[in-house]
């Protein structure tokens, strides 16, 4: 027995290194490892390139008319002279001239300032046109400067006036003051961040496990390869090959990322030294985090690998395999509630289910301190159901790979699993 486990492991190395040469020499990995980093960068950098180049749009200048009844012009164009492309003219003609002045004008407008304000409470300022772009800080300094009016009406001190027109600031404040590092809040979401990529990195190595089984598959090549090896050591190898590649890819993308970070810097945040970054990676939690990545991969890869053994070609997959294969989509569903209240029902739920696990627990292990029972189970949860579904993805892959013409739909894959 020892022996037989012995050689299916060897065996199974052997497949991976072939699987990781196959996939790594392969022209379009090549070419896709180094164009597709290009293609995101100029993706992010040609916005900002093109805002630096491109002159920001001049918006129109606005002239606003104040017809003034009660005397409050002088202090009104004290009021806004800050306000850009605003200006103030008075008008002391006929109302008509000026509504006939300004009629059709998109760029004016005029204010008739009498003491029934005061009474109506309602200013009207009257534009040229629906598209007359009125500051909206031209109304805020019009009604203080009525409100400083008509406080002097009722013979309120100046000093007052000032006090009362200021209004009230609402300050809230912990009551042990705390001093807030804005660098806290990255550290804290670097590992969590790496171990989601490393997990996304890899699900895409399992779709290509799934697709090599059908290339091998389609193309014969598969009863070559079980001539020599069993078929738990060819499935074995190639998710353990896969997830090597993937790894290759992602550090590939990874001194992509790094080389950005360098010399652009983070949105928001500026200039990170490169080692400094590296640093917060490091932390207690990240190992908890590669694991449930990690085992994330493992239970998807072998959903994967066994749903390739069932299909001619991915693009012509069932009904039923299509519904299997967006399985990883459900962790999407969880990430917003999870997010929003991390000790919720709906996240510990999420983080029972094996196929929402990984991520959700990535999450709540960064967002809160968790129990270490609720750590504990959905560890246990993920670990059983990955070596179940690797011994059920076995059987589907053992039969299933040396099938041709046809589909396997689930009754069928049913009476694999008995066997």
């Amino acid at each position: 027995m020892k022996t037989i486990q012995n050689n299916t492991i060897r065996t199974g190395i052997k497949v991976a290194l072939w699987e990781i040469r196959k996939l790594v020499w392969n022209k379009a990995f090549i070419i896709s490892l180094l164009l597709t980093p290009v293609i995101w960068g100029l993706f992010m950098g040609l916005p900002r390139l093109f805002e630096k180049i491109e002159e920001p749009a001049v918006p129109p200048t606005t002239y606003i008319y104040v017809v003034d009844e009660i005397g409050i012009y002088e202090s009104l164009s004290q009021m806004v002279i800050d306000i850009d492309n605003l200006f103030l003219r008075k008008h002391t003609g006929p109302l008509d001239d000026l509504r006939n002045r300004i009629e059709g004008d998109a760029n004016a407008g005029y204010v008739h300032i009498t003491e029934e304000i005061f009474e109506t409470r309602l200013i009207s300022v009257m534009t040229g046109t629906g598209d007359t772009h009125i500051p909206l800080a031209f109304n805020t300094r019009l009604k203080e400067t009525l409100t400083r009016y008509e406080l002097a009406m009722h013979n309120v001190e100046a000093g007052d006036i000032e006090k009362i027109v200021a209004g009230y600031f609402v300050s809230v404040s912990p009551v042990i003051e705390e001093i807030v590092d804005p660098m806290d809040r990255v550290r804290k979401w670097i590992p969590p961040i790496f171990a989601m990529i490393i997990f996304f990195m890899v699900f895409m190595s399992g779709m290509t496990t799934m697709q090599s089984a059908t290339s091998d598959k389609r193309d014969k090549m598969i009863e070559i390869l079980l001539s020599s090896v069993s078929a738990s050591s060819l499935m074995y190898g190639k998710i353990v090959g896969n997830f090597f590649a993937g790894l290759i890819q992602l550090a590939v993308y990874l001194i992509y990322a790094l080389m950005f970070i360098h010399f652009l810097g983070i949105p928001g945040l500026g200039h990170i030294p490169v080692h400094q970054l590296l640093s917060y990676v490091i932390s207690p939690e990240l190992p908890l985090l590669l694991f449930f990545a990690l085992v994330g991969y493992l239970l998807f890869s072998s959903i994967y690998v066994g749903l390739g053994a069932t299909m001619e070609d991915v693009m012509n997959a069932g009904n039923f395999q299509g519904i299997i294969m967006l399985l990883p989509a459900l962790s999407a569903l969880f990430i917003s509630p999870v997010i929003g209240n991390p000790e919720g029902i709906i996240a510990q739920i999420g983080s029972y289910i094996p196929f929402t696990a990984s991520i959700v627990m990535i999450l709540r292990i960064t967002l809160i301190d968790l129990a270490l029972i609720e750590i504990v189970i959905p560890v246990v949860i993920l670990l059983a159901s990955t070596v179940l579904m690797a011994k059920l993805a076995g059987k589907i892959f053992r039969t299933g790979m040396l099938m041709y013409g046809k589909e396997a739909d689930p009754k069928e894959m049913w009476k694999w699993l008995r066997q």
